[in-house]
């Protein structure tokens, strides 16, 4: 077993459960939850891949799956070993996948193809005749699909993490928000963690506390503002729906009679200027990135022109042609 799949398990369990948090606090919307949700299903099967585990005699085995579900069987119901860099095994329905990481793993299969003689038994070197992967690459690398793999896993973490970007910062409408219509009972500013003022405050009827960071205490609307709540007046504020739960609800629009103190749309020009730097910066890990996979590529396909360059993307281990012209 390789440990560091459980470690990566474990770690994007804790990021996408953040994500996942920050989005549904947010109310991002359906598109960011299933992003978060899939990749949590998928950390938390890289966590689980700790579970695995092979107990064996020179009579039988027990195969422990992810799930902690133990299968007995017996060696004569092995089907086929493909013995390699990594091990898999055919039992029955099941297949049993060692990496070059397993403790072990090796060993297991050499005694599992001595007390299995009817299972068939494929070297590297077996598999590599007529196999398409000696083409990739021009041949000059083992295990090219794994490398593929790779490529294809990196150029989607960007995409997922774009669309991320564009449901947490998604504009939100008048419609879509809550309205509450009452006098204001009181009101200040104060240092939020963040270390930048806010107003906060308080009206009839209501326990919670609304909040913004978008009026100044020094603007003439602020002024307008407090000579109205001295009056009395009523004031309309929007919300989120999703907010309501919260100790403090964040204040998308307020406005009294004709007057707008804060408006919605300055809350979606910070989300469309959020969205515009978080997609130039996914735009330029997608440029590095097919940068990498080109020269890479070149390097891999050309291993006999850069014997020393190759080894910047490439282990020794699996390098098959690395000889200089």
């Amino acid at each position: 077993m390789n440990p560091i799949v459980p470690v990566l398990g474990a770690i994007g369990l804790i990021g996408f459960g953040i994500f996942l948090g920050i989005s549904v606090n947010s109310g991002s919307g359906i598109l960011a939850y299933a992003f978060c949700g899939i990749f949590l299903l998928l950390s938390l099967f890289m966590l689980l891949y700790i579970n695995q585990r092979i107990d064996y005699t020179s009579k039988d085995f027990i195969y422990r799956d992810m799930f902690c579900i133990k299968h007995h069987y017996e060696y004569a119901q092995i089907k086929k070993i493909k013995y390699g860099k990594d091990v898999v095994i055919y039992v029955g329905h099941r297949i049993i996948f060692m990496d070059s990481m397993a403790t072990n793993g090796k060993k297991f299969a050499r005694i599992a193809g001595q007390y299995a003689p009817k299972a068939e038994f494929i070297t590297d070197k077996e598999k590599s005749i007529n196999n398409h992967d000696s083409k990739l690459f021009n041949g000059n690398i083992r295990n090219p699909r794994e490398f593929i793999f790779i490529y294809v896993l990196i150029g989607l973490l960007p995409v997922c993490l774009s669309i991320f970007i564009i449901a947490i910062t998604k504009e939100v409408n008048l419609s879509e928000l809550n309205k509450q219509s009452a006098v204001i009972s009181s009101y200040n500013f104060d240092m939020h963690e963040d270390s930048s003022d806010r107003l906060s405050i308080r009206i009839d009827g209501n326990e919670k506390c609304f909040v913004t960071w978008k009026m100044s205490e020094s603007s003439e609307k602020y002024a307008d503002f407090t000579e109205k709540a001295a009056q009395n007046k009523e004031f309309d504020i929007y919300y989120l729906k999703a907010d309501e739960n919260e100790g403090e609800v964040r204040i998308y629009q307020m406005q009294c009679g004709d007057t707008t103190y804060i408006s919605i749309e300055d809350e979606n020009k910070d989300n469309r200027e959020t969205r515009a730097v978080g997609l130039i910066c996914v735009f330029v890990i997608l440029l590095v990135w097919l940068l990498y996979v080109a020269v890479s590529t070149y390097v891999m396909c050309n291993a006999e022109r850069f014997p020393n360059l190759i080894k910047l993307f490439v282990k020794p281990s699996y390098i098959i042609s690395n000889k200089k012209k």
